[in-house]
């Protein structure tokens, strides 16, 4: 029996996890080989739970659980709204969930019980701007908050905005002005109460120039 592209991407969690019956395995994996999209789109979630599998594992306060709900819902009623991307609306909410445990296991995260967890991977173009971030460099900024947009000008320089707690903002200025790479070029006012939003230039030919 087949399987359509759209079904096969509901099946991620179940392949991953080795759940899949013998008869839903093979046609599985025959329409990852016939479809280059559904294959890219497979292996970029599989690495995203490989990374997070790696986090240590840590006890979600009520916090976030009820913020994480929160943006569930939203998404669930987006879905209703746009039910051409269901399928993808669904992958967001998964990675969604890894992301926001990730973060407090790596550096904690100030939540507001009224607002829902901001997601970094919005649109294509801000995945494929943050892939020029090196996995020391992005990892060292999402210590410091979450990554809310990427975005490349027209002198090919990369911007990364930055949602950080207000409360936390001498500490996360004085790491970023001993990190040879980031430069904070703007604030911006967040739409979040207590959070700031910080615009930070990516200079990796700064390191560069000042290795002998």
């Amino acid at each position: 029996m087949s399987m359509t592209s759209e079904e096969a991407r509901e099946q991620f969690d179940a392949y991953l996890d080795e759940e899949l019956a013998a008869s839903e395995r093979a046609p599985f994996e025959a329409a990852l080989s016939n479809d280059p999209d559904l294959q890219r789109d497979f292996e970029e979630y599989q690495r995203s739970v490989q990374f997070f599998q790696s986090v240590p594992t840590v006890t979600p306060s009520d916090r976030l659980i009820e913020a994480t709900q929160h943006r569930i819902r939203r998404r669930q009623r987006l879905r209703d709204l746009h039910k051409d991307g269901a399928i993808r609306y669904r992958m967001e909410i998964a990675l969604c969930a890894v992301l926001v445990i990730g973060l407090v296991a790596i550096g904690g995260m100030s939540l507001s019980s009224s607002h829902s967890v901001p997601s970094p991977y919005d649109t294509a173009n801000a995945r494929l701007a943050l892939g020029r971030l090196s996995v020391e460099d992005r990892a060292f900024l999402e210590k410091l908050g979450g990554i809310v947009e990427a975005r490349v000008d027209k002198a090919n320089t990369l911007r990364v905005v930055l949602n950080t707690s207000s409360e936390r903002k001498i500490a996360v200025r004085e790491s970023l002005s001993g990190h040879a790479t980031f430069a904070i070029e703007a604030e911006e006012t967040s739409t979040e109460e207590g959070m700031l939003r910080l615009v930070i230039r990516y200079t990796p030919e700064a390191t560069e120039a000042a290795t002998p």
